[in-house]
């Protein structure tokens, strides 16, 4: 894995624990929506009365598979601001949190920044083999997702 993969990572995870989230709420409102009331109506058999111990279990899957998932996360994010952070250049760590870990595109960070965009691209060029160099000599084990 490049530096770059490694620095994607970030936005990658945090775009999986979104994913995980919507489907976590779509089955709390599915299973909020079956739930039957039980007024004056007597009820007998109800097909979606089935599909609740379905949804209980997927949710409870699916709570595990977060939590999971965002101690992975976490533990990822932090490895990448440590790295980053290790960069000595203040503009060149500037610019690889707006892309990498707010997720700007390069025309943003040059309105942001005051710079060209072909400057943006060059210094982002240069911060990314400082953080393979970084990850490099440091020996240290990177997290991989």
């Amino acid at each position: 894995m490049n530096a770059e993969e490694f620095l994607c990572q970030y936005q990658d995870s945090k775009a999986r624990l979104r994913r995980l989230e919507e489907e976590r709420q779509g089955i709390r409102d599915l299973v909020t929506h079956i739930t039957p009331g039980y007024g004056s109506v007597s009820v007998r058999h109800d097909p979606n009365m089935q599909k609740i111990p379905d949804a209980i279990i997927r949710l409870e899957e699916l709570d595990k598979k977060y939590s999971e998932e965002s101690r992975r996360a976490v533990e990822l994010m932090g490895q990448i601001h440590d790295v980053i952070y290790k960069v000595p250049d203040s503009k060149l760590r500037e610019i690889l949190v707006m892309r990498y870990i707010l997720g700007y595109q390069i025309k943003r960070i040059a309105v942001e920044m005051k710079i060209t965009d072909r400057t943006v691209w060059r210094l982002q060029k240069y911060a990314i083999k400082q953080i393979e160099l970084i990850i490099n000599t440091s020996g240290s084990n990177v997290i991989c997702l």
